[in-house]
């Protein structure tokens, strides 16, 4: 899965600090997505290479209700805006890992959460 994000820049000095990083990414969202939407961008907690992706208002017609799971109402985003927050969220990202020989080099992972007040 190897891949370099559009907006990495090996000879950007900030391209490791999750905290710029994280800056770069709630700016890209805002702008893509306007006041409509409204995400959490953070470094995870305790972890040096996560990012964590809060996806706090959505439109309507963005939600995928898909059920009910262990007693859970189960959501998500459509797949076209996901794809869209996806190539924002890994603009800044690349993965030169091989999983066949156990070499992992991935400038950072992406967690989703979804805080929707429904």
């Amino acid at each position: 899965m190897n891949f370099i994000g559009e907006r990495f820049d090996k000879n950007n000095p900030n391209r490791f600090d999750r905290v710029w990083i994280c800056s770069q990414i709630r700016a890209d969202l805002k702008e893509e997505f306007g006041k409509i939407w409204k995400f959490g961008v953070r470094k995870e907690p305790g972890s040096s290479n996560s990012i964590e992706i809060t996806i706090k208002k959505a439109p309507e017609d963005a939600i995928d209700r898909n059920g009910i799971h262990n007693g859970f109402q189960m959501m998500a985003i459509k797949g076209p805006y996901m794809s869209k927050i996806n190539q924002i969220v890994n603009a800044y990202n690349y993965d030169d890992s091989d999983g066949q020989i156990d070499y992992f080099d991935r400038n950072y992972y992406v967690h989703y959460n979804f805080d929707l007040n429904i």
